[in-house]
């Protein structure tokens, strides 16, 4: 996630052309259900909301496909501090 920086990536988060590689295509080609998304703490805020449906009703959209995800095991990891003073976490959704 910490790579969603500029245009470019953010094209891919949520489609250009139909032909071109995006988030939606690959997760549409995936061959197992387990999605892990890294990093998820060190992208824009706007990432974000990319990312709403997917985890409140199992779907990905972009300007092309709809992905369902409803059994897909989504692991999202951070570096944010915990009260523990803990510098990893891990949140499965």
């Amino acid at each position: 996630m910490s790579m969603f920086q500029n245009s470019k990536s953010m094209d891919y988060l949520f489609g250009e052309t139909h032909n071109a590689k995006s988030c939606a295509l690959g997760l549409l080609e995936r061959e197992i259900n387990i999605i892990l998304l890294d990093e998820f703490d060190k992208t824009f805020d706007t990432v974000y909301s990319a990312f709403y449906q997917m985890f409140d009703e199992g779907i990905f959209k972009d300007r092309n496909f709809n992905v369902n995800l409803e059994d897909a095991i989504i692991i999202c990891t951070s570096n944010y501090s915990n009260k523990n003073g803990y510098h990893w976490s891990a949140s499965v959704l």
